[in-house]
């Protein structure tokens, strides 16, 4: 599955009530860090199936990014609770992060 823009609070809001695990992307168009690590989460989520991926405009819809004080911030929600957050663009920390809810471990070329 690629990442999935999210254009509403009411999106955001259906989307972190799910069951599964899934992961935000807090991000801004004017932020060259969130510009160089969304190939990495673009990469990622074509290889997991059992995590959801989900960005939002942090400009667009201010209202689902409360308390976000830094982007790229990654925020990791199960059945409407945030259960983790990794704030910055680190490539190795980001996959470890996302692969340790997964089950799997960093390997390969992601």
């Amino acid at each position: 599955m690629a990442v999935k823009a999210v254009k509403t609070v009411e999106e955001f809001q259906t989307v972190i009530n799910a069951k599964e695990i899934c992961v935000i992307d807090f991000y801004a168009d004017w932020c060259g860090p969130c510009r160089l690590i969304a190939p990495v989460l673009d990469r990622i989520s074509q290889t997991i199936t059992s995590i959801k991926f989900y960005k939002v405009n942090i400009d667009n819809v201010p209202n689902a990014a409360v308390d976000v004080h830094s982007v790229p911030t990654f925020r990791f929600y199960a059945a409407g609770e945030k259960v983790d957050e990794f704030v910055g663009a680190d490539e190795a920390s980001l996959k470890s992060k996302i692969f340790s809810y997964a089950g799997q471990t960093t390997r390969g070329s992601l």
